[in-house]
This record gives structure tokens, C-alpha cells and sequence, in this order.
């Protein structure tokens, strides 16, 4: 007895240091790590495998969701709420239990349950996507097996693209053979994250096994087009004629893909759209053929390839377009088909990001706000009439305020850790990789260094859009009526006259995506309109 209140006291004291502590780190901790630290998930290679290993939940944790989900119709609404809060915060929802509970429980559980499944699935996807990407960001080794395993569990795009991303990372030559046995994994997705892992490990070492799964008739497309960009990533010619096989896939991203593949290997372009008719895209196949069949043996070919980032977007060949005054910001398929939409007062602009999330700056609202695909508003910043925005790969956002002619940096506590006042109103600005900031304020386009010192300028009329390119040009929306692009040199190289210009986009085919006062259309480099889409009051356009 006389040892009891010490080792009670001395065991709340550490407990309390702990608590403390792991608050500490959180605090510091970048924002992915946060999440996970929220969630009592360490973030380091042993506290994610467990995590990982968690998700996929053994029989007696199987017993254990069955007996909580039993407990959300007890008489004692105390009961009820430490179940619903217990299942809240089990490592991997257990869905298919929740499912049967609902199909046949009473209307209190059926309450709970959509209650749970709601909540729980988005949450759940978050830790997912924010372990991903601190394994991604930290270079986890060890743990491939388990990233593996994660990829059946990811329904959203944005989870399996985090996922492989994670592999890519980490992937060794020791990790060969589990690859290799995720090569005859059941799962699409897996088959073709680790196809892209073994790439990564064996670097030329893998194009004999690479070229197997190419010329494996009975493999997904989706699995061939990830090898194939690894061949092409090698420079093996062979990629070339499966490259274009691949441009006829029933699947339009995989279209996507290979027509990316072609033009980063070749440098050519015929004006191929994943999204065009059967006809269309024929025909400009027809050209790829005919130039791999006269110069494709001989024709220099550009590789390694460019890494994609996030420059282009994490859209997957979808369009996602901002209506400005229409109040509406849509996602659409290439089919065009709607697929997720949300109401957002004078939309002038909306970016998505890798979480899946998209990032919205309603004018009207007089507020920048990243919202989820269920149109929850997970993060907001207030701030006066701003017209563009644009993710930094930090994390922070470059804001464009109209009304204060400011543009701002902010991060994800809502704090400005940078900031440039500008002469006249402010549309659109960029963060360039030299770490410069370009904006358009008036009739001025302007480029400064961190420390606001101006290295570079131009007057175009009235600018309200602009897009650095990767050539070192640089896109213009002249509001008066044209969507021009120059040189470095201020030499105007490509002009298109359209009525209204705010936005304009350049995509990986060398098409131009322009959002004027009433449509968004798309635009080949001969000015031939190939897409267009009626209703817009300014906005924006991303593909």
C-alpha cells in the first residue's frame, strides 16, 4: 500500500509529459506529420508499417467493431456515444460490418452508422494520404510491402496516385521481389504501382521484364502505359510503336498518359486529345504512325523524360472549370460528364491539389477556401476580393488580392509570411522556380525577387491572366480581346483573339485552355477551336 500513491502520482506525471510532449511535436511538426501525430501515429518507418499493418484488421479486431456496432442502439446514450467515438478512431473503418448493420439494424443504428461511414471514410482518407506522403517526403525505407498491401484500401484517385508516389520514393534493388509478386497481385492498381516501383529500384536493370508485361496481351492498359513510360524513360525505341498502340485504349487516361509519353520522347506533336472522337483521334494517329514508320528508328529521342509535377495539375485528364459570376466550380470526366460540383460566389479561379481537395478563390465571398470532394470546407482565408490563387510546393498559397492590390503568401495557419504591394489592382500572380514572384497589376506585368527588388517588366494592355511557361515565354490575357504569348524578349510569338480573355492555361498537347467573359475554349497552335463549353462569367480552366 505505502508504494501505491508515489508510482500514481509518478505514472500521472509522465503521463502528463507525454501528453505534453507529443503535443510539442505536433505543433512543430509539417503538416502531414501533424495529421498522423493527431492521430497518435508516429511518424517514422516503424509507427507508419504499424499504422499500415492496422488497416487490415485481424479477426478478433473484426469481433471487437461487431460488438461496439452492437452498442450504438444500447439504452445508455453514454454507451452509445464511446461506441460511436471508438469506431471513430479504429486504424481501418470496418465498412463491411457498418454496411450489414445498416442494411438491418434499427433506426437509431442506421442513424450512427451513415453517421460513421461519413465521417470516418474522410478522415480515414486523410491519415491514408497524409502517411503517403510522409513516407514520400522522408524516404520511409523498409516499407514497400506494407504500401502494397494500403492500395486495395484507396477508392479515390488521389490515394492510389500518393500511394505509387510512396513506392517511387523508397523502392531499392532489395525490394525487387515484392514487387515482383505485386506484379501478379489481382489489383490493377497495385500491379501497376509496382511495375512503377521496380522501375524505380532496377532503373535499366527491369526493361527485359518491362518489355514482358508491354507485350503481354492479357495485361491491363493501365499496367502497359506505366511500363512503357519507364522503357521510353530509358530511351528503348520499342516504346514508341507500343506508345502508339496505346493511344486507342478504351481507357481515355491511359490516352492521356501515352500521348504525354510521345510527345516528351519525341518532341513532336500531331495534335493528339485523349478526349476527342473516335475519328479525331484516329486520324492523328494515322501521323504518329507514319512518322515512327519513316523516322521513328533514326529520330533523336529525348530522355531521361521530364518529371511531372504538380505544375500540371492532379486532374488525370479530367477539367476542372471555376464559372466566375455563375457562382460554380465543376470537375468533368473527358467524357464530359459532371462528376463533383460546388457553389462558390464570383469563382474566379480553382486549382486542385494532391489531396484531391480544390482550392477555390470566391471573390464575392471575399475569401479563399480548399474544399473536399464531399464540399465540406476544410480550410478558409479571409481576404479581401481575391481574383487567383495558386499552390506553392511548401504548402502555403499565393493569393492575389484585387481590392487591396497586395499579393500575399500565406500558410496553413492563415498567417502572411510574405507579401508585395502592387501598383494598381492585382489579377494574377506565380512563383517561378527561380523563387521570383510574377504578377499582373494593371497594365503591368512585373517580375521581383523575394526582397521586392523588380528584374523584369512588360505593358500589355490590360493583363488579367498570365502563365509562365516552361520555354522561359509567357502567356497573357489582354482583357481588351486577345490571349497572346511572348518571349522573354517581349517578342510576341502566338496570338488568339477572343473576347474577354481572363485565363489562360497551356496544356502538355501545346492546346491553349482560354476562359473569356461567356465560354472556355480550347485552342490548337494553328488558332483551330477544338473544344469549347458555353455559360462561364470569367473563371478559369485547368486539364
Amino acid at each position: 500500500m505505502p508504494l501505491t500513491r508515489p508510482v500514481t502520482k509518478r505514472l500521472i506525471i509522465v503521463a502528463a509529459w507525454s501528453f505534453l510532449l507529443s503535443n510539442a511535436l505536433a505543433a512543430e511538426a509539417p503538416f502531414y506529420e501533424k495529421t498522423l501525430l493527431d492521430k497518435h501515429i508516429v511518424p517514422d518507418a516503424e509507427g507508419l508499417r504499424k499504422y499500415l499493418k492496422a488497416l487490415h484488421p485481424s479477426a478478433a479486431q473484426r469481433e471487437e467493431a461487431k460488438r461496439l456496432i452492437a452498442q450504438l442502439e444500447s439504452d445508455v446514450f453514454e454507451i452509445r456515444e464511446q461506441a460511436t467515438k471508438h469506431l471513430l478512431h479504429m486504424p481501418s473503418l470496418p465498412v463491411d460490418e457498418l454496411t450489414t448493420a445498416f442494411e438491418s439494424g434499427s433506426p437509431e443504428i442506421r442513424w450512427r452508422v451513415k453517421a460513421i461511414l461519413s465521417k470516418g471514410r474522410h478522415e480515414s482518407a486523410e491519415t491514408l494520404f497524409a502517411a503517403f506522403k510522409t513516407i514520400k517526403d522522408k524516404k520511409l525505407v523498409g516499407i514497400v510491402n506494407e504500401l502494397l498491401s494500403a492500395i486495395p484500401l484507396c477508392e479515390e484517385r488521389h490515394l492510389q496516385v500518393a500511394a505509387r508516389e510512396g513506392v517511387n520514393a523508397i523502392a531499392r534493388k532489395e525490394d525487387a521481389e515484392l514487387l515482383r509478386r505485386g506484379l501478379k497481385n489481382k489489383y490493377v492498381e497495385v500491379r501497376a504501382t509496382a511495375v512503377s516501383g521496380l522501375g524505380q529500384a532496377l532503373g535499366k536493370e527491369a526493361s527485359r521484364e518491362l518489355l514482358a508485361i508491354v507485350n503481354n496481351s492479357s495485361e491491363d492498359n493501365r499496367v502497359q502505359v506505366v511500363a512503357v513510360r519507364y522503357l521510353a524513360d530509358f530511351g528503348e525505341r520499342e516504346s514508341l510503336q507500343v506508345l502508339t498502340r496505346l493511344l486507342s485504349s478504351d481507357d481515355v487516361y491511359v490516352r492521356v498518359d501515352a500521348s504525354l509519353t510521345l510527345q516528351d520522347l519525341t518532341g513532336k506533336r500531331f495534335g493528339f486529345a485523349a478526349y476527342d472522337n473516335s475519328k479525331r483521334r484516329t486520324e492523328v494517329i494515322k501521323k504518329w504512325e507514319t512518322w515512327i514508320a519513316a523516322d521513328g528508328q533514326t529520330a533523336e529521342l529525348h530522355f531521361p523524360l521530364p518529371k511531372r509535377d504538380n505544375k500540371r495539375g492532379y486532374l488525370n485528364g479530367n477539367t476542372l472549370l471555376a464559372y466566375g459570376y455563375k457562382n460554380k466550380v465543376a470537375e468533368y470526366a473527358p467524357d464530359g460528364k459532371e462528376i463533383w460540383t460546388y457553389t462558390a460566389n464570383g469563382a474566379w479561379s480553382a486549382e486542385k491539389l494532391s489531396n484531391g481537395n480544390v482550392l477555390v478563390a470566391a471573390y464575392s465571398n471575399n475569401n479563399v477556401i480548399e474544399v473536399d470532394i464531399k464540399g465540406k470546407v476544410v480550410w478558409k482565408y479571409e481576404v479581401n476580393t481575391p481574383l487567383n490563387v495558386r499552390p506553392l510546393p511548401s504548402g502555403n498559397i499565393l493569393v492575389c488580392s484585387h481590392g487591396t492590390s497586395q499579393v500575399q503568401e500565406v500558410n496553413r495557419e492563415g498567417k502572411v509570411v510574405w507579401h508585395h504591394g502592387t501598383t494598381g489592382n492585382v489579377c494574377d500572380a506565380h512563383r517561378l522556380d527561380n523563387g521570383n514572384t510574377i504578377y499582373c497589376a494593371g497594365s503591368q506585368i512585373v517580375e521581383i525577387t523575394p526582397d521586392g527588388k523588380k528584374v523584369w517588366e512588360h505593358s500589355s494592355g490590360q493583363p488579367f491572366g498570365i502563365q509562365p511557361l516552361a520555354s522561359g515565354n509567357l502567356l497573357i490575357c489582354d482583357l481588351g480581346g486577345r490571349v497572346v504569348e511572348v518571349n522573354r524578349e517581349k517578342k510576341e510569338v502566338w496570338e488568339f483573339a477572343e473576347s474577354n480573355p481572363v485565363d489562360a492555361f497551356r496544356l502538355p498537347n501545346g492546346n491553349t485552355l482560354i476562359t473569356g467573359g461567356q465560354r472556355f475554349v480550347e485552342v490548337s497552335p494553328d488558332k483551330k477551336i477544338v473544344w469549347k463549353k458555353e455559360g462561364c462569367n470569367y473563371g478559369s480552366a485547368r486539364r
